[in-house]
This record gives structure tokens, sequence and C-alpha cells, in this order.
């Protein structure tokens, strides 16, 4: 294949190795890669009779790639690299993965959710607030201590518990504004 490029032009080559490695190393012929020196040595050389042929005398002496190395691909085609002809998966497989991901997912995450909800869960029974707050205006002692302590602290950050102030405002403006 030739290709122009600024009026000059390129010429693509595909040198063949002929039998095994240790064939290449007991003949006289040259090797692909001693065919391509040969050529850029030709090339630099001003004096060369290479440059009297038609083909030639118009070669951009600057102009010399390195080589690639190219492979036959399945369909006998000299690249670089070979296309991949085989797929990973069929369509139906993939969108198949596709909405069971889609599904499962979300479904999977809830029940992590939900469980870890669960574990989080208080287990404690309820608790009869007027009942406590009797208790505790009685005799503290009949409480457990814990909510004693749960009971002085909230009274201590002034979240007062079973008193009914905002009742009593209520029933105060109430009257007050009737």
């Amino acid at each position: 294949a030739s290709l122009s490029f600024n009026g000059s032009v390129v010429v693509n080559t595909v040198f063949k190795v002929v039998g095994t490695w240790n064939d290449i190393k007991s003949t006289d012929e040259r090797s692909p890669w001693g065919l391509i020196s040969l050529l850029k040595a030709l090339q630099a050389d001003t004096s060369s009779q290479l440059y009297q042929s038609p083909f030639f005398k118009l070669v951009d002496r600057a102009a010399m790639p390195e080589p690639l190395p190219v492979r036959q691909c399945a369909d006998s085609v000299f690249r670089v690299f070979c296309p991949y002809s085989g797929g990973i998966m069929s369509t139906g497989e993939a969108l198949g993965i596709l909405f069971l991901g889609i599904a499962i997912v979300p479904v999977a995450l809830s029940c992590l959710c939900c469980t870890f909800w669960h574990i989080d869960m208080d287990k404690s029974s309820a608790v009869d607030v007027e009942d406590v707050v009797e208790k505790l205006q009685e005799d503290p002692s009949q409480v457990d201590p814990k909510l004693q302590i749960e009971y002085a602290s909230s009274w201590l950050e002034g979240r007062f518990m079973g008193e009914e102030w905002q009742k009593q405002r209520q029933i105060i403006s109430s009257v007050a504004y009737s």
C-alpha cells in the first residue's frame, strides 16, 4: 500500500520470515531486519545507484519511520493489531446480568439495611412515662437507677419530664383571652 504524503510516496512493505529462528541463523540470506537496515543505509547514501531508478528518485531521504512488527491476521491481512473477532458474551446474557443486577442489588441492600436496623433497634420494653414520673415524685428508689440518672440529667439540662408546664400555660392563656 502506498500513500501520498506532502508530495512524497510512502511505501509500506512487509518482510515475512520463512522458517524457524535456527533456519534464519544458518542461512546466508538477510533477515527482515537486515533488509530494513540495508534500505536505511541506501537511503542515507547520497551517491547510491538507488536514486537513479524512477521509483526511488523522489524518495525523501529524511523520512524513514521506525519499522513496526506486524502479524498476519485471520483475514490474511498484515496488521500491528488483529481485530478481536470473538464476543465476550451474547447480548441476551449481558442484558440478563444487567437486569438481575438492577433488581437484586436494591433488594439485597434493602435487606441489609433492614437487618442492621433490626440489630440496632432498642430492645427495652415500653416505659409508661406517667407511671415512672409518679414513682420518681413519690420515692425515686422505686425506679431503675439508669432511668433515675436519665430523668435527673434531663431535668438538669432543662428538659423537664412529666411536669405538664405547657398544658398549664395553655389553660392560663385560654382563660386570660376569654
